[in-house]
């Protein structure tokens, strides 16, 4: 990405998973979202979940990623780090980058609103049946 390098001076509100196209952050920041990816956060791609984990806890930023399963692998990791994270559901596993970014962009204000009426509540998920649907967000517990 070239338009906000990951640096001292960045600090990104939001770390976009290896899981999600890094095209979605790259437009995202076309639009000012303080976004990064994990490649360019972490220099590297393969970065272990509870690594960005722990950077995300210790750095106030927000994970997106796209499994659920990181609820049940990570748990643990996730609660005691106090790091907060958006699971974008992808129905039957799949979802067009156009549809990531439209679900994306949506959800960010609405995670944001969450998050400073209810600062317990640090995990939601994100669904969108269909490009036609509006996304639907709902707490996760963890």
């Amino acid at each position: 990405m070239t338009g906000n390098p990951a640096s001292a001076l960045f600090s990104p509100r939001y770390v976009l998973d290896e899981s999600i196209s890094r095209r979605i952050a790259e437009a995202l920041i076309l639009v000012d979202v303080p976004i990064v990816t994990v490649r360019d956060q972490f220099g590297r791609a393969g970065i272990d979940d509870e690594d960005i984990v722990d950077w995300c806890g210790a750095n106030d930023a927000v994970w997106i990623h796209a499994d659920g399963a990181t609820y049940t692998k990570h748990g643990q990791r996730i609660r005691s780090s106090g790091a907060r994270t958006l699971w974008i559901q992808r129905p039957g596993g799949q979802m067009s980058r156009m549809e990531f970014l439209r679900v994306i962009a949506v959800s960010l204000p609405l995670v944001e609103e969450r998050f400073q009426e209810n600062s317990l509540q640090l995990h939601y998920r994100v669904t969108a049946v269909s490009p036609l649907h509006a996304p639907r967000l709902a707490g996760v517990r963890v």
